[in-house]
């Protein structure tokens, strides 16, 4: 398609290595490695095959995502250098923790792992915009634990916790922090 784009959307939540299947140097053992093959339709024998591999150099999420914020940086700058600084949205973006209402803290939900990685996101989202990007939303996943379409109701993202048994929702002390760096529109609140 040759025609202009109005803006350029994508998810980040973790980085991956992909190369050509018989290309790829796996680092030993660190991080999953998985094949697939995918055929292309032309003449039924031609296939596409690749490995992609997580690495696991930074925190790991309860999920089992690689924390990487310097990948959603390189992202922006990439894309922005590529296609003539596009406008861009992420358009998803969380982790998955397990934190759950501590009554020593009055059923209060203290995510911090999930405010940190939020902070370092933005922040190099901010570095990003600094280096010329133009990154105008952010999105975080999700408002609410919510079922996930491959972990079942056994991820929560959301930035309130939901008991699945009464509905009840406790906004989590990221989804504050959240509410106040919006409001702000600045990453130190």
């Amino acid at each position: 398609m040759q025609v202009p784009m109005d803006w350029i959307g994508f998810h980040y939540y973790t980085r991956r290595f992909v190369s050509a299947a018989g290309l790829a140097a796996h680092g030993g053992g660190a991080g999953s490695l998985a094949t697939e093959t995918q055929d292309t339709g032309v003449g039924g024998n031609d296939y596409n095959q690749f490995t992609s591999e997580m690495p696991t150099e930074g925190a790991i999420t309860d999920g089992g995502l690689e924390i990487w914020p310097r990948g959603i940086y390189d992202l922006v700058m990439r894309i922005s250098h590529e296609y003539n600084f596009p406008t861009i949205e992420i358009t998803e973006s969380g982790c998955g923790y397990l934190d759950t209402p501590y009554d020593r803290e009055g059923g209060r939900v203290p995510d911090r792992r999930r405010i940190d990685f939020f902070r370092s996101e933005l922040a190099e989202l901010a570095r990003a915009i600094k280096d010329g990007a133009k990154v105008r939303a952010f999105h975080a996943w999700t408002a609410l634990d919510n079922f996930e379409w491959n972990d079942g109701y056994t991820q929560r993202y959301g930035l309130a916790y939901v008991d699945f048994r009464d509905q009840k929702r406790t906004v989590k002390d990221s989804g504050l922090w959240y509410g106040r760096v919006a409001a702000s529109n600045r990453v130190s609140v």
